[in-house]
């Protein structure tokens, strides 16, 4: 890594942990619960000060950021100091099962470095040590996203209507994953597609992180917490088939700190302490703001374990539902006009994804750990040893209903059409890697559960030996080394170098975007004026210019043909179908001046193998108002001369 990728590690572990850590703390949480929750908190600082900005700061900033997690935390610790005074009796202190001594915690701590390391060396050896360009679909809004947030400081979310809808006034996308990137390239200056990647690279670190905050409060086992730590950074599906496809970077993020909120939500419903429930609402907040349908996901993760919760009491206590109401009426403030928001941005779009395989096929995929990459046989056969001994998993059975809920959507969303399949898997875009990505949070403990159990068995298995001390916890923690070694070794690295591909999979050089279309959108950098934008095609790559180059194109985002006609608006509709008629449409004349169009890019390859030219780009070699100033073989631009 240069030094410059490594100031913007150390940035995003600064902005991403100390605001959430400033109000998990005034909220009284300590240890593992506040560290693994702090991501989440800070997404919903993001979530709740980034509209404010443009009516009380200029501009997003760090500072924005900071003041607000400052605010927000007396306030949570004045909730903290009020229901001390008056409702102390009525709340209970917030406990762990069991007490760890300081080798339990330096043995998961451990682990969880050793899972951030893997996810940024998978990261760094898929993308050209960081350098690459994103191929695929998304890519191209969530880095102009970005990019326009650092350079504008407009962070609302509304205000991406700039990147292709700006005559839309109820334009909305969920930008927590952008602001919180855009901090950091504020701060750090790094290129957009090396900041994106490092951001990805520390997937696997949260989202390990988060695992033991959810164990560390449920079950309580250092062991299971730290072999789920681990593996957290060797499964395939998440985090890094959502770096694939896609990609599906805002999504992702909100499946990483999932955990740390279910960690939030059980401590809640244990103590029902108000500056507790406070806190979760604001952990709902988060999951929000970076994606509805993270947070919906959540939803049913939580009703999974009151389900637990509730039969294991044989009764639903009262107190614990009005903790509940009282939760879900101020995390609902926020989070149902968020969901309705969303679910209106994508109305317009009728998402219908292929079959991917029968059934039978589809489920195999999941249960071998095949769906992204070829089968982790080793991760299989723990989980297998995990799901023998499913009793054993104390505390944490209802996360695998969740993720028994989510194998099942996966399977109707990858191998079934029809509208009861619409209805059930709409809120996730129908999507099969979304749900093969909540399957793997369950996925990871069972893994990590078979891990530990592998342990007992060896300590069993030498105890009937006879060797001394069996119990000890040095020789507890030698011998889970030891079998985490041995899966280790056995899988590469815990599967290091396939991860690697699955991400690589998405990088290279194009279709999307290509060296020669690099060097293009460089060229337009020295040649187009501030102010001036580019007449582009959405689909062949070319709004990645803005992201890499700073140079506004007109589309910002590929479309998904006429169904976004309504987004767009009419006059990018117009550009979109007849701005070959530059010669002799006054229309769309009075476009290019007033759009202020000086250059057009046509690039070679498209982002989706199923598009074309826009028609109105097809044939712009016989419009005499375009001059053609830079061509190599995968890249022309031309001066707009009316």
């Amino acid at each position: 890594m240069t030094a410059s990728q490594l100031a913007a590690v150390a940035c995003f572990v600064l902005v991403l942990f100390v605001p959430g850590l400033v109000v998990g703390a005034a909220g009284g949480l300590r240890g593992w619960l506040l560290a693994g929750s702090a991501p989440v908190l800070t997404y919903s600082l993001v979530g709740l000060v980034s509209p404010l900005v443009p009516g009380l700061v200029p501009q997003w900033s760090v500072w924005a950021l900071l003041v607000g997690a400052v605010v927000i935390a007396l306030v949570v610790l004045g909730v903290r100091l009020a229901a001390a005074r008056w409702l102390g009796r009525h709340q209970e202190a917030v406990t762990m099962p069991s007490r760890w001594q300081w080798p339990h915690h330096a043995g998961v701590a451990a682990a969880v470095v050793l899972a951030v390391v893997v996810g940024l060396v998978v990261m760094s050896r898929a993308t050209e040590a960081f350098t690459g360009v994103h191929q695929f679909w998304d890519a191209m809004f969530h880095t102009n996203a970005t990019r326009y947030i650092a350079d504008s400081g407009q962070s609302a979310p509304g205000a991406l209507a700039a990147l292709n809808a700006p005559s839309k006034p109820d334009f909305f996308y969920p930008n927590a994953y952008h602001v919180l990137g855009a901090t950091v390239l504020q701060l750090t200056h790094l290129p957009v597609n090396e900041l994106v990647n490092v951001y990805g690279g520390l997937y696997a670190g949260i989202f390990s992180l988060s695992i033991v905050a959810v164990v560390r409060v449920v079950n309580s086992r250092p062991a299971l917490a730290a072999a789920s730590a681990v593996v957290a950074s060797g499964m395939a599906t998440l985090p890094f088939g959502l770096l694939f496809f896609g990609p599906l970077w805002p999504f992702g993020a909100g499946l990483v700190v999932l955990p740390g909120f279910l960690a939030l939500f059980v401590a809640t419903v244990r103590c029902r302490r108000l500056e507790m429930i406070v806190l979760t609402a604001l952990g709902a907040i988060g999951m929000a703001a970076l994606h509805p349908s993270a947070a919906l996901a959540t939803g049913v993760f939580c009703a999974c374990y009151l389900l637990f919760h509730w039969i294991e009491l044989r009764r639903v206590p009262l107190t614990e539902l009005r903790s509940l109401v009282v939760l879900g009426v101020l995390a609902g403030l926020y989070v149902i006009p968020q969901y309705l928001a969303a679910t209106k941005a994508a109305a317009t779009l009728d998402v219908s994804w292929p079959i991917i395989a029968p059934a039978g096929h589809a489920l195999g995929a999941l249960l071998f750990f095949n769906y992204v990459s070829a089968p982790q046989w080793w991760l299989v056969l723990a989980a297998l040893v995990g799901l023998v001994a499913i009793r054993k998993l104390v505390g944490l059975r209802w996360l695998m209903l969740g993720g028994v809920v989510f194998a099942f959507l996966f399977v109707l969303a990858a191998s079934y059409k029809g509208w009861l399949v619409s209805l059930l898997t709409n809120p996730w875009w129908n999507d099969a890697w979304r749900f093969a990505g909540l399957v793997a949070i369950a996925q990871v403990v069972l893994v990590g559960h078979g891990i530990v159990v592998a342990r007992d068995g060896l300590l069993g298995w030498l105890a009937r030996r006879r060797t001394q001390a069996t119990g000890a916890m040095r020789v507890r923690g030698a011998a889970l080394v030891a079998v985490g070694l041995v899966i280790a070794a056995a899988s590469g690295g815990l599967y290091l170098r396939p991860n690697a591909q699955v991400v690589h999979n998405a990088y290279g050089n194009g279709p999307t975007v290509t060296g020669n279309e690099r060097n293009a959108m460089a060229e337009l950098r020295t040649i187009v004026p501030p102010g001036a934008t580019v007449m582009n095609d959405p689909l062949d790559g070319s709004p990645w210019m803005w992201a890499l180059d700073g140079v506004r194109p007109v589309f910002g985002y590929p479309i998904a043909g006429s169904a976004e006609y309504p987004v767009i608006g009419p006059d990018r509709v117009m550009l979109y179908e007849k701005f070959d008629e530059l010669d002799s449409n006054q229309k769309v004349r009075d476009l290019v001046r007033s759009s202020n169009i000086q250059f057009v890019y046509i690039g070679s390859g498209f982002a989706s193998p199923t598009s074309t030219r826009a028609p109105g780009l097809a044939g712009l070699d016989s419009v005499r108002s375009l001059r053609l100033v830079y061509e190599n073989s995968d890249a022309r631009v031309y001066r707009v001369e009316l």
